[in-house]
């Protein structure tokens, strides 16, 4: 689709929606090919980043999914042997996700995976683009998410 000189406004919108879908079919084809489905890996990948014991809400929110969805995925990945609900005991309510061993070696490939498609994605774009970029998305995340009263 062809757009009219000065309508970058007009089209960043759409054209962040489509980069986003694309971005994310080219990086579950990379790491489906360990045989994770793509919600699992997902769930993998954020447990890895969040650190130890972050509870199920803190998850959810990370990944972008609400609750029950995750407590399915959850129940996939626990019988698996990948992941850990342990009852917090801050709050009898909420449960705190560990991810075991095999969780953990599991999570570093899908991260290398994930590495190696950003590499092939982002081949030839400079440092210094890639900053600016990430500032400006930034930027636009931190008014969506003042938008819903959160922050980053």
């Amino acid at each position: 689709m062809a757009s009219k000189k000065g309508t970058a406004r007009a089209d960043f919108g759409l054209k962040l929606l489509q980069l986003g879908r694309l971005w994310r079919h080219a990086v579950d084809a990379e790491i489906q090919r360990d045989t994770f489905p793509d919600a699992g890996w997902r769930a993998l990948f954020w447990l890895h980043r969040l650190g130890e014991g972050p509870r199920q809400k803190e998850l959810a929110a990370a990944m972008g999914i609400e609750g029950p969805s995750l407590v399915r995925l959850l129940d996939g990945l626990c019988g698996a042997g990948l992941v850990l609900r342990e009852a917090d005991g801050a709050d009898g309510r909420a449960y705190r996700l560990r991810l075991t061993p095999e969780g953990r070696t599991a999570a570093r490939r899908i991260e290398a995976r994930l590495r190696k498609a950003e590499d092939v994605l982002l081949d030839g774009i400079g440092e210094e683009e890639l900053a600016r970029c990430a500032a400006l998305l930034g930027l636009i995340e931190d008014r969506l998410l003042a938008r819903r009263g959160e922050r980053r």
